[in-house]
């Protein structure tokens, strides 16, 4: 099928009068030129086919569904203009052309960084990017994933300082993040720098205390945790580190200290970003004149078993696969395979296994010549608490 409209195309997730949904195997851009380069699915290509993503600079910088080998290809593409779409679907192929084409702006040659007023009512840029017919947008976004609630705080003309309306922010939208971009004729979106604020400090501060408590802790072996703990305190270091440095590594310190958190204390409460204080003004509710007593003891079973160290071993199986295998454990619920292409597991991606029973796993779609770093670990889980074993020594292997 060749079809000729851009009806279709649209910045939308329904798939409602679209022929091509989730289905899709791959897709083929093509430029005035002639020149085809192909997305992968599920390397690059979203669950809905309404968005594409790729990288056309370094390919170790990014992770997750912008993630691939073709980066050297998709970089021939910057200043070209596509003016064909295939789609590879198992019914069969849907071709889209346009008159005019999409073309693939090159991005911005200097970093743009700005900084926000203490009481985040304004927002200053460090430096007035070259561009032409600039837009200047500041956003509030609350959630994650599908759920994520953008609130726009400004959007109009570049400024060397603008004002920003909060009230834009509804008074139940708590823990949300701000960032900053920049999107014009001639370049792509161009996501200012934020540098990392005093309260990401202090909350890197208490993450680094509680990680240093935990790796004391009796039989922590935890090289992710302890890698990331430096991490964060080599970022405190930096100057030059960036707002979004420092939200990734909240993010990734506060799961990681979660399998040593008492499920009896209540959970720090860490944002992800640069995060609104937004005073709360209820009144709280008055505790009760007198505890209840008849609360039941927490069941503490899980805690008391004691899962031996795991040991495994990681070979290559096939094309973009590879195969891991580790010992049984009889006191465990089952086991947790964490990879990732960097040895300090940064990006990294975990496969829970709920049987005792089972000692191996075929791990698939991996990128092809990429060496991966993989470790093993057991775990107990008796109700809602989970115990961990100890990772396995970690084991790379390079995928065919």
């Amino acid at each position: 099928m060749v079809e000729t409209s851009t009806k279709y195309l649209r910045n939308s997730r329904q798939d409602e009068g679209f022929p091509v949904n989730s289905t899709i195997q791959g897709i083929i851009l093509e430029t005035t030129e002639g020149y085809k380069v192909g997305l992968e699915h599920l390397s690059n290509i979203w669950v809905q086919p309404y968005k594409l993503s790729f990288n056309v600079a370094n390919e170790a910088a990014t992770m997750g569904i912008a993630k691939s080998d073709n980066t050297a290809e998709f970089a021939k593409l910057v200043n070209k203009t596509i003016n064909k779409i295939t789609y590879v679907t198992p019914e069969g192929n849907y071709v889209y052309t346009f008159a005019d084409g999409i073309f693939i702006k090159p991005a911005y040659s200097e970093e743009i960084s700005g900084t926000f007023s203490d009481d985040m009512k304004s927002f200053t840029l460090n430096q007035l990017p070259t561009v032409k017919n600039g837009t200047l947008t500041v956003t509030y976004t609350v959630g994650a994933g599908h759920m994520k609630t953008p609130y726009t705080l400004y959007s109009g003309a570049i400024a060397k300082s603008v004002s920003l309306d909060l009230n834009a922010i509804p008074s139940d939208a708590e823990g949300g993040t701000y960032s900053v971009a920049i999107s014009c004729d001639n370049y792509a979106d161009i996501h200012v720098a934020i540098p990392v604020t005093e309260a990401q400090k202090a909350q890197l501060q208490e993450l680094i205390k509680q990680a240093e408590t935990a790796l004391k802790g009796a039989g922590a072996d935890d090289s992710v945790l302890l890698a990331h703990k430096n991490e964060a305190a080599e970022l405190l270091a930096n100057e030059s580190s960036t707002s979004a440095d420092a939200a990734d590594l909240i993010n990734e310190l506060t799961e990681l200290l979660k399998p040593y958190q008492s499920t009896e204390a209540p959970t720090p409460s860490i944002p992800d970003s640069t995060t609104a204080s937004k005073p709360n003004t209820t009144t709280a509710a008055k505790p009760a004149t007198k505890p209840a007593t008849t609360a039941k003891k927490p069941n503490t079973t899980a805690t008391k078993v004691k899962l031996a160290k795991q040991t495994t071993k990681v070979k290559a199986n096939g094309k973009k696969k590879i195969k891991v295998s580790w010992k049984k454990d009889k006191k465990a619920s089952g086991y947790e395979i964490t990879y990732s292409t960097k040895k300090s597991f940064k990006g990294k991606k975990t496969i829970v296994v709920k049987s005792n029973k089972t000692t191996s796993k075929v791990v698939k779609k991996l990128t092809s010549k990429k060496k991966y770093f993989v470790k093993v670990r057991s775990y107990k889980q008796v109700g809602k608490t989970k115990t961990y074993g100890a990772y396995s020594k970690v084991k790379t292997v390079k995928v065919k």
